[in-house]
């Protein structure tokens, strides 16, 4: 007869270890703690000025952006015054080429088609300039001169 594990019998220690039972008044739960959040200081700004624009009411906040808008207009108006006349002597518009069009390369065409196919043969060795075939000689005939040169 097996025997049962002490898990899945209701009466043991085990089994009330696992299900939780017993031990609820000693083990109390832990309380969570809150992140605090911090404010620093950033490259442009200190931490005081970074206060003192949260606290700001929106109306000032509004006004203050209107009069650097305006302040922009107008100095877009006295440069636009400005460079028109130089435009306008200077006279039309300079084609743009599009940034996805390549330009041709001087002799791109030359370099695919050309010289290089030229020199080389199917294996890929250079053949001999004067339009022949190198002539190969087979190794025993080689073999055979050497001896011949030796004696």
């Amino acid at each position: 007869m097996q025997r049962k594990k002490p898990a899945k019998l209701v009466w043991t220690q085990a089994w009330r270890r696992l299900n939780k039972k017993g031990a609820t008044d000693a083990v109390i739960k832990k309380r969570a703690r809150r992140t605090n959040k911090v404010a620093r200081a950033v490259v442009g700004l200190s931490l005081d000025d970074i206060r003192k624009r949260a606290t700001q009411k929106s109306e000032v906040r509004s006004a203050q952006r209107d009069a650097a808008l305006k302040e922009v207009k107008a100095r877009k108006t006295a440069n636009k015054s400005k460079s028109g006349k130089k435009s306008v002597q200077g006279g039309g518009q300079v084609n743009k080429v599009p940034k996805n069009v390549k330009r041709a390369q001087k002799g791109a065409s030359q370099r695919r088609f050309g010289d290089c196919r030229a020199n080389k043969s199917k294996s890929g060795k250079k053949s001999v300039q004067g339009g022949g075939q190198v002539n190969k000689v087979p190794k025993n005939v080689k073999r055979a001169q050497k001896g011949a040169s030796q004696r």
